[in-house]
């Protein structure tokens, strides 16, 4: 059975770091630099509360995710979830999952006091109509560079 659900970032950590794997490996290339997460970062702000997380498990397996921090707004000085990092492996794209994993995440976020939601997308991955779905609206466009 396929759940969608928030979990802690210190309970799925190893979890994770399989999937990172396998999340690398389906964007290597896409990428300037290979994925090499700072879990010890990512500890300190689940620690802090700025770090939170959506989980999609079948059964207990962990087959998806997505990171998200909740800060206050430098420009504008709201309360803002912007999302870090996700991934869903291939055989559960589709039937509304990846829908449901951001469903979850914008609830949470609403929860936490969140008035603005920040989502992005690899150019390769357009989402956009997921994002649209959701209620999501483009504003802008994030350029990147190796040096």
């Amino acid at each position: 059975m396929i759940t969608v659900q928030i979990e802690t970032y210190s309970e799925c950590v190893d979890d994770l770091k399989r999937l990172h794997h396998e999340h690398h490996n389906e964007t290597n290339g896409a990428n300037f630099f290979a994925l090499n997460p700072d879990y010890a970062t990512y500890t300190r702000l689940a620690e802090s509360g700025v770090l939170n997380m959506v989980s999609v498990r079948n059964g207990l397996v962990l087959v998806g995710y997505l990171l998200f921090i909740i800060i206050t707004d430098l420009h504008h000085q709201i309360k803002t979830a912007i999302e870090d990092i996700y991934f869903l492996q291939k055989q559960y794209r589709g039937a509304w999952v990846g829908v449901k994993m951001f469903r979850a995440f914008i609830s949470k976020a609403k929860q936490l006091g969140a008035k603005i939601i920040r989502v992005s997308a690899p150019i390769a991955a357009d989402n956009a109509a997921i994002f649209k779905r959701l209620g999501l609206l483009p504003s802008e466009i994030n350029y990147s560079m190796g040096v």
